[in-house]
């Protein structure tokens, strides 16, 4: 039987109507073809449509491919909120997969079980989508905003519906680090050219006015260097934690090269914030991946030593790894006590998500629509008073007791390289979040982070008493 047959019979679709599928998505195709010529503004709607087909029928090769582009964000030519052909990309992935749950013989309530987990998720989102619809103004801002929010959500829970066999876990992080690699030899380019790159405004012709001067900090092909610096926080410790425990040859070579490279393009964007998050991720890794105690104790007696050679050759290639200029402090402090003016204002259910960019210039004299809190829990208080920053809370600290037992109900290398990875990546963004805000301005980093959380739990359902595959 071939591929299509066997996905009509997973989806317990009837062989009969598999000539319909397969006409809508040849018409689909087509149709995308003409729309991308005649209404550019519609073309991310309907490669989302081919998307909601593809995921329909469980095609795995639709969701590495999707992954692997995660880095790439480009924009529609439009002023609605819709601009992110990536998040459209993951509204049609969980329609998609509502469809093959609908047709499918597995209940919703099998990927979708209402535990505590999925209804902190639930009140999160809603707490974001009250603070705008119920008791705030609706700008383009707030409307982005939710629609990136709400895309990451679909984005995990479509892992979490998809991901099923321990050998799909392997292919994911294998195509994250395969894409990692990419996103750094990218970024070690620009570096040597000294710009972004011919390819990047191809990439972005609508971020080429809004880009920032080259100023030598790369960006790679995500919007900002301090966004890289955060996306690659979120994929390195699953680098590390593969090197220090995967038994397998070639997957521990591909999880090395994309550690060294992913900390050389760490270090060129010139991030403090993300820097202080990586030397977080390698103590960790030291006290919770080292087994012996005498290598362990000699990691951390040497930990300081080497943080401190790492400042000063680090400060040698650029001044500001080594010092905070008088404009950043004085700027973000101006920036943090606007975030906190804001949050008196609206102390329970705040000025509503996404709203920051639109009304801090009524409390600072600098001009409005371009600049966040730079400070994640300000801004969550501002945005969504005290009920937001709770929720979201409540959230990171179910994840990471989640994280906690895959690391000590470790039966085979995939539990640690799961649990420690997204442990890791959940404390690089809550150190990362005191100086930078990346969920509203990177859909790249916010898309990968709700992806790994999904991964967690995903993995979670499948156990760890039975041996997963190895990496094929």
């Amino acid at each position: 039987m071939n591929v299509q047959g066997n996905l009509m019979r997973r989806m317990a679709i009837p062989a009969a109507r598999s000539w319909l599928l397969e006409t809508l998505i040849a018409s689909s195709a087509c149709a995308l073809a003409v729309v991308s010529v005649t209404y550019p503004a519609l073309f991310g709607i309907g490669l989302a449509s081919c998307v909601l087909i593809l995921a329909a029928l469980r095609v795995d090769l639709l969701l590495y491919m999707i992954v692997f582009c995660l880095p790439l964000a480009p924009l529609l030519n439009t002023d609605l909120a819709v601009r992110d052909i990536s998040s459209l990309l993951h509204y049609g992935l969980f329609a998609g997969l509502v469809l093959s749950y609908s047709f499918g013989k597995t209940s919703f309530r099998e990927w979708l079980p209402p535990n505590s987990l999925n209804s902190a998720i639930f009140i999160y989102g809603l707490i974001a989508l009250l603070s705008v619809v119920a008791f705030n103004e609706v700008n383009p801002s707030s409307q982005r905003a939710l629609f990136r929010l709400f895309a990451y959500l679909a984005f995990f829970f479509v892992i979490v519906g998809w991901v099923n066999t321990p050998q799909q876990v392997w292919n994911l992080l294998t195509v994250l680090m395969l894409s990692t690699v990419l996103v750094a030899l990218f970024g070690i380019y620009q570096a040597l050219v000294g710009g972004y790159g011919d390819i990047y405004y191809r990439l972005y012709p609508l971020q080429e006015e809004s880009v920032p001067p080259w100023e030598g900090r790369v960006s790679s092909f995500l919007f900002h260097f301090n966004s890289l610096a955060g996306y690659l926080n979120l994929i390195l410790p699953f680098c590390l934690a593969s090197i220090m425990t995967s038994t397998t040859r070639w997957f521990r070579g591909l999880a090395a090269i994309c550690f060294v490279l992913g900390s050389l393009t760490l270090v060129l964007t010139q991030s403090r914030g993300g820097l202080i998050a990586y030397a977080g991720t390698v103590l960790l890794a030291i006290l919770l991946l080292t087994e012996s105690r005498k290598a362990r104790f000699w990691l951390l007696a040497l930990f300081p030593i080497g943080a401190l050679l790492a400042i000063l050759v680090m400060g040698a290639y650029a001044g500001r790894l080594s010092e905070v200029d008088e404009f950043t402090s004085s700027s973000r402090l101006l920036l943090f006590g606007a975030a906190v003016t804001l949050f008196l204002s609206s102390p329970i259910i705040g000025i509503g998500y996404g709203n920051f960019k639109e009304l801090y210039a009524t409390i600072i004299p600098v001009s409005g629509g371009t600049l966040d809190s730079h400070n994640l829990y300000l801004q969550l208080l501002a945005e969504t008073g005290i009920l937001g920053l709770a929720a979201f809370l409540v959230l990171v600290v179910m994840m990471v007791r989640l994280a906690m037992r895959q690391l000590r109900l470790s039966v085979v290398p995939l539990d640690k390289i799961v649990g420690f990875g997204v442990l890791a990546a959940i404390f690089s963004v809550l150190t990362h979040g005191f100086v930078d805000v990346l969920f509203h301005t990177s859909p790249q980093f916010g898309a990968l982070f709700w992806l790994l959380l999904g991964l967690l739990v995903a993995k979670e359902r499948l156990g760890t008493s039975t041996v997963p595959a190895l990496p094929a």
